[in-house]
């Protein structure tokens, strides 16, 4: 049995202790959902209920496995919503054998392929949809409702609230990039649902987090250029030196992202941008 499994076992068995423990029917009401960006999301409604975010921004998620320490946080949830494109959630649903209601959200979005080979190629960069946003955010309030009916008014009038946001949001960089065709750089392929919802052409690095070798580096410089590409983005401190030497050979900027911010609509406005800026 290898170590992966040993781990899966040892959280499901926690989970399955953790949920009989709070079965007396405990006030404090949990809510478990994958990434900060949905987080900051389901905060919006209040109600009292604190919501845990598996993965914590400063994370990894494509390589992101549950710790004992989270999955006990997670044992008392009313509720888990996966983003449906992690790596960690299929394993972690498993592992939860029925003991926490699993509440599908966002499964009407097309799943980009082959831009993360090592994930089988599905992006797993999901909440960088507007839909999937939107869709989390309906889904989310369904399931309080359910769960809270006395507070269906309340919710209401909060999601009213966040689905106005999502709109100014869409507005802004609607406004910003104006139907124009812009091509980005960027070291990983993390903003393809972002790239798809407003027409845009992302370029990658190094899409299989592999290094490209002299030949591959030259011709994707010569491709950026050609597609007249001002900005090349990067996530990971590491990769900084990398992206200002690759940004000085196309003529570019070297901008920092964070898509694990839980105010990742706000980060968008910023990213449409810097992608516009001339």
């Amino acid at each position: 049995m290898n170590r992966r499994n040993v781990g899966i076992m040892a959280v499901g068995a926690l989970l399955m202790a953790g949920a009989a423990a709070c079965g007396g029917g405990s006030e404090h009401a949990v809510m478990a959902v994958s990434v900060p960006a949905q987080k900051a999301i389901a905060e919006r409604f209040g109600g009292g209920v604190e919501v845990l975010a598996l993965v914590s921004g400063d994370v990894d998620p494509e390589s992101f496995e549950i710790s004992i320490r989270t999955a006990a946080q997670a044992s008392g949830a009313k509720a888990y919503f996966p983003t449906g494109a992690l790596p960690f959630e299929r394993n972690f649903v498993e592992a939860l054998h029925g003991s926490v209601p699993v509440v599908a959200t966002g499964t009407d979005i097309e799943p980009i392929e082959g831009t993360h080979g090592e994930h089988g190629g599905v992006d797993p960069h999901v909440w960088t949809s507007a839909g999937f946003r939107r869709a989390f955010a309906d889904g989310y309030f369904r399931e309080l409702c359910r769960l809270y009916p006395d507070s269906v008014d309340n919710f209401s009038r909060r999601a009213s609230e966040i689905q106005n946001m999502f709109a100014m949001q869409d507005d802004s960089i609607r406004r910003v990039l104006g139907g124009r065709e812009y091509a980005f750089g960027i070291m990983h392929p993390s903003l393809s649902y972002f790239a798809r919802d407003w027409g845009l052409r992302q370029i990658a690095f190094n899409p299989e987090n592999k290094e490209p070798g002299a030949m591959a580096v030259r011709q994707l410089v010569d491709s950026m250029r050609a597609a007249g590409v001002k900005v090349i983005f990067y996530e990971d401190p590491g990769s900084e030196g990398q992206a200002r030497l690759l940004a000085d050979e196309v003529g570019a900027r070297a901008v920092a992202i964070d898509l694990m911010s839980g105010d990742i609509g706000t980060e968008l406005v910023r990213i449409a941008n810097e992608i516009a800026r001339p």
